[in-house]
């Protein structure tokens, strides 16, 4: 899953980095596809920008809409679960297992750091907007390991 999200995330960031706007030839000599379409070149301003307006989006709109699933997922389960058992039924020690043990933190943590080193010359604000998401994503952390989940029923054994 890593390695298809990394390829995801960074294969439209390096084209426009490094292959857009190099292979459209020159003035009068353009390349053409089936000699009828020239291929894209970057804003008159350089591709700079058009990199600044990808990091942007990625680093705000991503990072916003992770963090707003990651806590409304478990707190939706959570409410469809109270509302179909009933008030008097006994809960069983697996009804208390947590189903998500919040993994997939240290691929999106290496994920925001290699935005944040490799492009931070096209986006300055990178590693500030990094840093206010690690803080929110610490606090929601906290708050649905809190209020969320449940702890684990503690069972008898015979040995370690």
């Amino acid at each position: 899953m890593f390695t298809f999200q990394f390829f995801t995330y960074f294969s439209s960031l390096f084209y426009v980095a490094f292959f857009l706007g190099r292979i459209n030839g020159h003035p009068g000599q353009y390349v053409r596809i089936a000699g009828k379409w020239r291929l894209e070149e970057c804003h008159p301003s350089g591709c700079l920008t058009d990199l600044f307006i990808q990091m942007a989006i990625i680093m705000i709109l991503k990072q916003t809409i992770s963090n707003v699933f990651e806590f409304t997922v478990p707190w939706f389960h959570r409410w469809l679960k109270r509302r179909q058992t009933q008030k008097l039924q006994r809960r069983c020690a697996h009804c208390y297992l947590k189903e998500d043990q919040m993994g997939g933190s240290g691929a999106e943590l290496f994920i925001q750091f290699s935005f944040t080193t490799i492009f931070v010359a096209a986006f300055p604000l990178a590693p500030l907007l990094a840093l206010i998401n690690n803080i929110i994503e610490i606090r929601l952390d906290a708050i649905k390991m809190v209020t969320l989940e449940r702890r684990m029923v503690p069972k008898k054994t015979n040995n370690i």
